[in-house]
């Protein structure tokens, strides 16, 4: 199966690192031709030194195929990014398209080259406690409070 994996920016975020990098290499060794395609803002790409970390465990994930693409800064106008997705997504012609992000969903969605899998498991939450940098046990009344209306809203 060829499956297309579409990042929204985030390829730093530790949760990327731990969830999605991951997935990529459970997906290649079980026989699966995977790509991933990367849409970030021209202005990510001007912090070289951990844009260039990040893009070599990508490049590492994905076992080479990667896809670069700059979108408008603008989050809310999802039409160009769209229409730059859907001309690298035909020449790689998914079965589906698996997208980790909600942004990143919407614009593969509008691409509409093949389905899409919206995937947002756990995203905000699992960030917000790396962010903080502590297990559950640890955490503040507000801080547990926000972690679970984080997951109220997953």
């Amino acid at each position: 199966m060829r499956i297309a994996l579409v990042l929204y920016g985030e390829i730093r975020s530790p949760v990327v690192a731990s969830q999605t990098f991951p997935l990529l290499r459970k997906l290649r060794e079980r026989g699966h031709e995977v790509h991933l395609f990367v849409l970030t803002s021209p202005r990510r790409r001007l912090t070289p030194r951990p844009w260039r970390d990040a893009l070599a465990a990508a490049m590492d994930a994905a076992g080479g195929a990667l896809t670069v693409l700059t979108h408008a800064p603008r989050h809310r106008r999802y039409g160009p990014a769209a229409r730059r997705l859907a001309r690298v997504l035909r020449k790689f012609a998914p079965d589906v398209v698996h997208a980790r992000q909600s942004r990143g969903g919407i614009v593969a969605g509008r691409a509409g080259v093949a389905p899409v899998l919206l995937d947002l498991r756990g995203v905000r939450p699992e960030e917000f406690l790396l962010s903080l940098g502590k297990d559950e046990a640890g955490l503040m009344t507000r801080e547990s409070e926000a972690l679970a209306r984080l997951r109220r809203e997953d």
